[in-house]
């Protein structure tokens, strides 16, 4: 993803076969309401099974720190 998300996940994390898809969407106007501006894409992050990992997971996204105003702080939604 162009280094724009990247998903790191320790060897022990699951006892399942994992298939992880990432997606960048693109059709993203549903998302944002109260005029939020955005500091990085949009990504879907997707696994093959329901149950939560046994270990912690670390989601990193690239953006601008530039693109924030005054004492806006980025974060995180899912």
């Amino acid at each position: 993803m162009n280094h724009e998300v990247t998903v790191t996940i320790q060897a022990d994390a699951t006892g399942k076969e994992l298939k992880l898809t990432i997606e960048k969407l693109l059709n993203i106007q549903n998302f944002l309401t109260n005029n939020e501006v955005l500091a990085s894409a949009i990504f879907e992050i997707l696994k093959n099974f329901t149950e939560n990992f046994t270990e912690p997971v670390t989601l990193t996204f690239a953006f601008d720190p530039a693109s924030l105003k005054g004492n806006q702080k980025p974060v995180v939604f899912y």
